[in-house]
Order: structure tokens, then C-alpha cells, then sequence
């Protein structure tokens, strides 16, 4: 009996093929990325006008954004299967021409986003440091105003006496 051949794996009309399966996600990922920098940027603003709700947008802007470049990522480790570990570059410089600079032109460009929306972040992040620094501060000090008994807790602050008999009006 002669030997079985293995029967041919049935084909996916229309897949895509591993380079472009990876420039879409490549081009996905830097598209989302564009999308979290307009979030950050806007987050930014927010906060300089002191806007809350404003804020929440953008909060809920960038949550989007997050939430497609974690799906991006999921395709991508499954795309690139047992190979998920390496990296877009290591993939990209594996594959043939024209598709290799394509994807690393694209990869590129993506890492360049992210740089941006780190560095963008990070001026978020100390601004809302110091916002709420600030509001912590008058905060103290309102406390401070307040306090009939003016003595001063182990921090060095001046420690609450309870309830305040006095008001504040904040109508004028």
C-alpha cells in the first residue's frame, strides 16, 4: 500500500498575507496612538481650564485608544505565534523586500508615537502632581483658618478639632 499523502490544508479565501496582516496592524497601532495623543493633549488642556468633565472625556478618550492598541497587540503575538517574543523590527527584517522597508518604515513611525505620547504623559501626570499638591495645600490651609484649637499634629500640621463651629461663606 503505498504511502498516504497528508491532505492539503484548506486555504482561507482572501487572508491576508503575513506582511500585510502586519503593516495593518502596524498601521492600526500607529492610528490608535495618534488617537491617545489627541486624548493626552485634550486631557492637558482639561486640566489647565480646570474643566472636570472635560477631563473625563479625555480620560474616556484615551481609555479607548488603550483599549484598541491592546487588541492590536493580541492580534499581533497571534499572528506572529511562537514568535510573539520578538520584536515588530526582528519580524519586519525578516521578510523580503519591499515589504521589509515598508514595515520597518512603519515600525518607525510607531515607536516615534509612542515616544510622544510618553513624553506628553509625563507632562500630564506632573501637572496633576501639582494640581493636586495645590489643592492639598489650601486644603491645609482652610483647615488651618478654621481650627479653634491651633495646635499642631506629630506631622508638623495643624491637626483638625473636630467639627468646626465656625462657617466660611462662600457665596461672596
Amino acid at each position: 500500500m503505498a504511502a498516504s499523502k497528508p491532505a492539503p490544508r484548506p486555504s482561507t479565501p482572501n487572508a491576508p498575507s503575513m506582511p500585510d496582516a502586519l503593516g495593518a496592524i502596524l498601521t492600526g497601532m500607529l492610528d490608535a496612538h495618534q488617537r491617545l495623543l489627541a486624548g493626552v493633549d485634550q486631557h492637558r488642556a482639561a486640566l489647565a481650564a480646570a474643566d472636570a468633565e472635560a477631563i473625563a472625556r479625555a480620560i474616556e478618550t484615551q481609555t479607548i485608544a488603550l483599549q484598541e492598541i491592546a487588541a492590536l497587540e493580541s492580534r499581533r503575538a497571534e499572528l506572529l505565534g511562537a514568535r510573539g517574543r520578538i520584536t515588530i523590527r526582528d519580524a519586519a527584517s525578516a521578510l523580503d523586500e519591499p515589504d521589509r522597508t515598508r514595515l520597518l518604515e512603519l515600525a518607525e513611525k510607531l515607536r516615534e508615537a509612542i515616544s510622544t505620547v510618553r513624553r506628553r504623559q509625563e507632562a500630564v501626570r506632573a501637572a496633576t502632581r501639582s494640581l493636586l499638591d495645590h489643592t492639598r495645600g489650601l486644603m491645609s490651609q482652610v483647615a488651618s483658618a478654621l481650627s479653634h484649637a491651633g495646635t499642631y499634629g506629630r506631622a508638623g500640621a495643624v491637626r483638625p478639632a473636630g467639627p468646626a463651629s465656625a462657617l466660611l461663606d462662600m457665596s461672596t
